[in-house]
């Protein structure tokens, strides 16, 4: 039986060579990685391609973008990590100034680059205000609920939380 023999792929606009089988790692060095990226009708070709995952390798490794978030926020993700990043800041005692620190923009873009990180006073006034406000109103329930007995909760699904 004869040994097969690959020769391996260059990229053209570049000048990377690759001495593997897989076609994969040169259509993400295309769509992704290529300092010198090719024209945009071929780097959008090869990033659709990336996308939808046409491509056929033969082997049971997960593709990149199956690892990858997608560059936009849905508003329930973009108000969770903002109640996160206010609790950071108000437990910490981290200066709110810090939050429009280049640094600190660059290491949260880093983490994940869809979050749209709340200018200072979006965060000051805003959320932490809703905050104050779910904890004031937690701490009265818990007040007017610590002397009852045999209480019941119930709770309805079907409710919009809006009312």
């Amino acid at each position: 039986m004869e040994k097969k023999i690959y020769t391996g792929a260059a990229c053209k606009f570049y000048k990377q060579k690759w001495f593997c089988e897989k076609t994969s790692e040169i259509i993400a060095h295309l769509a992704l990685q290529c300092p010198k990226p090719p024209p945009p009708e071929v780097h959008a070709l090869y990033f659709e391609i990336l996308n939808n995952e046409s491509f056929n390798d033969n082997d049971n490794q997960s593709k990149i973008t199956n690892h990858v978030e997608r560059l936009t926020v849905t508003d329930d993700k973009q108000r969770r990590y903002s109640r996160a990043l206010t609790k950071f800041f108000v437990t910490c005692g981290v200066p709110l100034w810090i939050i429009e620190n280049p640094f600190f923009i660059d290491y949260s873009k880093q983490l994940y680059s869809g979050f749209q990180i709340p200018k200072r006073i979006t965060l000051f006034t805003t959320i932490i205000n809703v905050e104050t406000a779910t904890v004031t109103v937690i701490a009265e329930m818990k007040k007017k609920l610590s002397n009852e007995t045999n209480l019941t909760l119930g709770l309805d699904e079907w409710t919009s939380p809006a009312g």
